[in-house]
């Protein structure tokens, strides 16, 4: 009877004992991979950091909110240089001299002459006396006005249309400025004459021209310190409160005027209007067209 017996070659095992325990070991730590295969529904993915390698557009490719190609050149701001001539400051110096003339010489009479623009009171008393016309007082003041006047326009177009301000050609505007400035006020007046005569109304027609003599007055003082500051701080916020202050006198010396016709004359609205287009609108438009034309 045959026997089957298990056998083994214990010299075999002693032989590689050691290489056969390490690969033994090595084989339990050891995972199939079936074990770890990847999943879409694993937790493994879920978890996992994915990189994604993100490309730049192309150059040739444009963005939706890609601006227009109409490039405007680089222009810096540049700071407006403040240019005076050098006889803006003798004619400044003549202004304040005058005005320092009639203060220390006829300081009473002037006193009267500010307070009549505002009081009724004082101006009838200045038109009863007479002859303001022909006071020194009144001719310092009043050319006070007019080198203070032209000077204040000879700042305004040179701050907006850059005359060229240096040189024989700036003065020859400036006096061109004060010739037109001068020659509007006598031409005014001579059309104030003309209408008191043909209307037979000679006092309404003296008062009003004495009104808008002591209006130039009176202005010609309030613009020295406006003329400064026109003329060494060039800002158009100076500009702006000249013309304010000049604005809101002209409406009170319009009022005031108005004032003097309507108490004494009866006069109708329609006649009224036509007055203030002809004498007071119109040659406002006169003016700033013959300047406009004579500096262009």
């Amino acid at each position: 009877m045959n026997h089957e017996n298990l056998s083994f070659n214990p010299n075999f095992i002693c032989a590689d004992s050691i290489t056969w325990f390490r690969e033994f070991i090595l084989l339990q730590d050891e995972t199939p991979s079936v074990l770890i295969e990847k999943k879409e529904d694993s937790l493994f993915l879920k978890n996992q950091i994915i990189q994604v390698k993100i490309e730049e557009p192309k150059p040739a490719e444009k963005s939706v909110f890609s601006s227009h190609l109409l490039h405007s050149p680089k222009v810096l701001p540049q700071e407006k240089m403040i240019t005076n001539p050098s006889w803006i400051h003798g004619f400044i110096i003549i202004c304040f001299l005058l005005f320092a003339i009639a203060q220390y010489s006829y300081f009473k009479r002037m006193q009267q002459i500010f307070k009549a623009f505002f009081a009724n009171r004082l101006f009838n008393q200045l038109s009863r006396d007479g002859g303001l016309f022909r006071e020194r007082v009144s001719l310092f003041l009043f050319g006070s006005f007019l080198l203070s006047f032209s000077i204040f326009i000879f700042k305004i177009y040179d701050f907006y249309f850059d005359i060229p301000v240096t040189g024989f050609i700036s003065f020859i505007i400036f006096l061109k400025i004060l010739i037109v400035v001068i020659l509007f006020y006598l031409l005014k007046m001579g059309l104030f004459n003309l209408s008191g005569f043909i209307f037979k109304s000679p006092k309404e027609t003296s008062d009003y021209i004495l009104t808008i003599y002591i209006f130039g007055q009176v202005t010609g003082i309030l613009l020295l310190p406006v003329i400064v500051l026109v003329t060494y701080l060039q800002s158009e916020a100076n500009i702006y409160f000249g013309l304010a202050l000049l604005s809101i006198f002209y409406l009170y010396r319009l009022f005031r005027g108005i004032a003097i016709i309507t108490s004494n004359i009866k006069i109708s609205v329609y006649y009224l209007f036509l007055y203030l287009c002809a004498l007071e609108i119109l040659p406002l438009f006169i003016l700033a067209k013959i300047l406009m034309v004579h500096i262009s």
